[in-house]
């Protein structure tokens, strides 16, 4: 199946939206706090992430973003914690850019 997929919480409210191609991920992909905000941002190219993914917090700050070619972090990452952004290198396991910048349990 083709378009754009919907998952929705036991409690009604959005979850995340996801394009899909033949049945596999392929195109943009939100994933949203309870409160409706965004809470990461990221596209994938049949079923694997590519480039960059940001991270959001349920205030709607910027936390972080990071990069990854065909579903692996690669590259510096960008952590928005304090009034200087600071860099970290990419995990070496698959993980969100704010888990990696320390910003866990946020909804």
């Amino acid at each position: 199946a083709s378009g754009t997929w919907f998952v929705w919480r036991e409690d009604g409210t959005l979850f995340e939206d996801m394009a899909h191609a033949r049945g596999v991920p392929h195109g943009p992909w939100r994933i949203y706090h309870p409160n409706g905000r965004v809470a990461e941002e990221m596209v994938w190219r049949e079923g694997l992430q590519e480039g960059r993914q940001v991270d959001w917090s349920p205030a709607g700050a910027r936390w972080a973003e990071g990069e990854f070619a065909r579903s692996r972090p690669v590259g510096t990452w960008t952590c928005f914690d304090s009034e200087l952004p600071r860099v970290i290198p990419a995990p070496p396991k698959r993980m969100t850019p704010a888990q990696a910048c320390g910003f866990v349990g946020e909804d």
